[in-house]
């Protein structure tokens, strides 16, 4: 039997409404009373993702929380962070002053809260999705800068598209650069992934990669359905995910967990 399940959140595990289905609800929680560690996996923060974890019972059940694309891994059962890769103080402080002379906003996140130079409709949109109180940067140097995993960069679009054209030419062999959104470019430590933290978290947890399943709708999936001996696009994912994978699931609206967990798990 397989031993993990690491899904990816958005266009994967949740509906276009950012909520789990019944079917992969209760068939999560079946292949974890099985014995089946769960993980989920996405670019949200930790604190993003801890309602979603509660509801799959992942505490009671010893699963685990993949953030910010692979930055951070976090222990449901203990609480605890338990791989953490992150941008320095000094990257952070040289990406807020790099978006002031870029002229777009950054929003970056400490503990419960998103930090941002500019609360406007970009930043609130981000607030809306993680649910994440905003807070707006008064002073940079007296935030606690030692723990944060990404910054992003938002603006128009047409201003993304010029802003990320800059940076992967200027600095896209340092660091990790990702349209993530229309609106939102992600920045982050250049040696992140799922695909590395999946391997992070079986080397932790002494799960053979071939024993695990990892579902996914998209391109910043791909490190992560490549290391596993069992990935799974969702029906919703486009061809070039399709390709990569072994098995296609039902779209992420029909419930691509249940459908998953009911073929390989139960």
């Amino acid at each position: 039997m397989y031993k993990l399940i690491a899904t990816d959140m958005d266009g994967t595990l949740l509906t276009n409404k950012s909520l789990i289905p019944e079917n992969n609800k209760d068939a999560i929680i079946k292949a974890q009373q099985k014995g089946c560690k769960f993980a989920l996996a996405s670019g949200r923060p930790i604190e993003a993702m801890k309602s979603f974890a509660k509801e799959l019972k992942m505490k009671d059940y010893e699963g685990y929380i993949v953030a910010f694309n692979g930055g951070q891994i976090f222990d449901c059962k203990t609480e605890e962070t338990i791989f953490l890769k992150g941008l320095s103080r000094e990257d952070v402080i040289y990406f807020y002053n790099l978006a002031k002379k870029l002229g777009v906003t950054i929003v970056t996140y400490i503990d419960k809260f998103i930090y941002t130079d500019c609360i406007n409709e970009y930043s609130k949109i981000e607030s809306r999705i993680t649910k994440l109180e905003l807070k707006e940067i008064e002073d940079i140097y007296k935030l606690d800068l030692s723990a944060i995993v990404k910054c992003m960069f938002i603006s128009s679009e047409s201003k993304i598209k010029q802003c990320y054209d800059k940076l992967a030419k200027e600095i896209g062999d340092k660091y990790y650069l990702a349209i993530s959104d229309p609106h939102f470019i992600e920045i982050a430590n250049k040696d992140i992934s799922k695909g590395v933290a999946i391997k992070k978290l079986c080397d932790i947890i002494n799960i053979n990669l071939n024993d695990v399943i990892a579902c996914g709708d998209s391109y910043n999936d791909l490190a992560m359905l490549e290391e596993v001996g069992l990935p799974v696009a969702a029906g919703n994912s486009n061809e070039d995910i399709k390709k990569k994978c072994k098995y296609t699931a039902v779209t992420n609206e029909d419930g691509v967990l249940a459908d998953v967990i009911d073929k390989f798990i139960i």
